[in-house]
């Protein structure tokens, strides 16, 4: 019983389109500038994106992130997680060492993250 609203850049709004299952999904891809998505962040009770600038914008603010890193070194939550307690990072739980972005893209490993714990997580921070 939740309202989500989907952003993007322009170009993604045929992507962002495939999420829209019923009414209470929006897709606003495309539809703000920098001022305008901090506007709706700021409205918004907590934020799930992977490593941009939404995601520190939205914890600037004071808004639970759940936030999404491979374990890419140069990507990692050590280096690009928001600073705020207000968070849950996911990475992939394969088990690797000296991961790149290719061998990543081979393993697909995003895709295993639990998506029951990341719905999970966000029951939680939207009940508290």
């Amino acid at each position: 019983d939740i309202n989500v609203i989907i952003t993007g850049a322009d170009t993604e709004k045929a992507l962002c389109e495939r999420f829209v299952l019923d009414n209470k999904i929006v897709n606003l891809a495309g539809c703000f500038d920098l001022g305008g998505l901090m506007a709706l962040i700021s409205k918004a009770d907590l934020l799930i994106a992977n490593s941009t600038g939404p995601i520190h914008i939205a914890a600037a603010l004071g808004k639970y992130v759940i936030g999404f890193y491979p374990k890419i070194v140069s990507c990692s939550p050590e280096r690009w997680a928001p600073y705020t307690v207000k968070r849950k990072i996911f990475q992939p739980g394969i088990e690797c060492s000296n991961c790149t972005r290719k061998q990543c893209e081979e393993l697909n490993c995003m895709n295993s993250i639990n998506v029951n714990e990341v719905v999970e997580s966000v029951k939680k921070n939207l009940n508290e």
